[in-house]
């Protein structure tokens, strides 16, 4: 019983000096861009679009990162064009998404990032309205940061 409550709270102690510098901690983002490739102005249909999620702060200590977008309705959209992963503790690049919009009317943008963490992941999830409309999100795992952001955007025909 002994060896046992030694070990406890040696593990206690041990535990309770991890530092910051040890800490993964997710990106965190407040909204998602959508702006025409070439000119300003209202979008329409044919149009090449640039969709990227506005970054408030950089991820830390974070290995694998997989990327993926969708859109609703997906026939509103062709021609993706984004990264679907990288280690992201070389590459932080803001992920981006470039697509040929095809269809008049709304379209819901969804986006998912999975992030895989290399160190003692402490922070927890978080949530986040966007000012105009759509929202992100963060869960957290011992091993994975997963966010979704939503955003809808109209295009004229």
């Amino acid at each position: 019983m002994y060896k046992f409550l030694m070990s406890f709270v040696t593990v206690a102690v041990l535990g309770s000096c991890s530092q910051d510098t040890y800490r993964s901690e997710p990106p965190r983002f407040s909204d998602i861009s959508v702006k025409k490739l070439s000119g300003t102005g209202a979008i329409h249909v044919g149009d090449r679009v640039v969709i990227s999620l506005v970054e408030t702060s950089k991820g830390k200590l974070l290995n694998n990162a997989t990327y993926s977008w969708s859109f609703n309705p997906s026939a509103g959209v062709r021609n993706q064009k984004y990264m679907q992963g990288t280690v992201y503790d070389k590459n932080t690049s803001v992920p981006t998404d470039t697509v040929t919009v095809t269809t008049a009317g709304s379209i819901a943008i969804i986006f998912v990032g999975k992030y895989s963490v290399s160190g003692n992941e402490v922070i927890k999830g978080y949530k986040l309205d966007f000012p105009s409309n759509g929202s992100v999100y963060c869960t957290s795992s011992p091993l994975l940061y997963q966010i979704t952001a939503t955003k809808s955007f109209n295009v004229l025909p």
